[in-house]
């Protein structure tokens, strides 16, 4: 099997939104993480997600901090909102926000 998730793909807007839903799932429903709210647990984890490929690579430079910032806003915002939608069997285009 091909790796599915790798550094380069972590850095993209999919990768980053796929691997942090799939995080957040597991563990927003832990006792010590139901006290904390999910947008923070999403945002965490989506700035980890962003800043750790950096650093493994060696090129995290401090003068594109605002950018990792921005980044991780846009990757939580979409994680949050993507796994909140539901199905309405077919209705309105099959997605409930």
């Amino acid at each position: 099997m091909d790796t599915i998730f790798t550094y380069s793909y972590l850095e993209t807007l999919a990768g980053g939104v796929a691997a942090t839903i799939l995080i957040a799932g597991f563990i927003e429903n832990i006792a010590f993480f139901k006290k904390v709210p999910a947008y923070l647990i999403y945002y965490i984890i989506a700035e980890t997600l962003i800043v750790l490929p950096h650093l493994v690579n060696a090129d995290f430079q401090l003068k594109e901090i605002p950018l990792y910032i921005l980044n991780g806003l846009l990757i939580a915002a979409t994680a949050q909102k993507t796994s909140k939608m539901k199905s309405l069997d077919g209705k309105n285009g099959g997605l409930k926000p």
